[in-house]
């Protein structure tokens, strides 16, 4: 899971269904995300970090180059 995800989001009292709809993705594709199952695209990251006023490299630090 990606805590510093999860972390954000309750810090800034947020839903998963909120964060997703800023995204412009499911909520379920959201929940994907949030526990690490699927990557994000490079705009839908930059639009998450948006959203909790974070930056890209804070929340995502986790992912690794392929």
């Amino acid at each position: 899971m990606r805590q510093k995800l999860r972390e954000k989001r309750t810090t800034n009292n947020l839903t998963m269904q909120q964060v997703a709809d800023s995204a412009g993705i499911t909520r379920s594709a959201y929940g994907n995300i949030e526990h690490s199952r699927v990557n994000p695209s490079v705009p839908t990251a930059m639009k998450i970090a948006e959203k909790l006023n974070s930056s890209v490299e804070e929340l995502f630090a986790d992912l690794k180059a392929s």
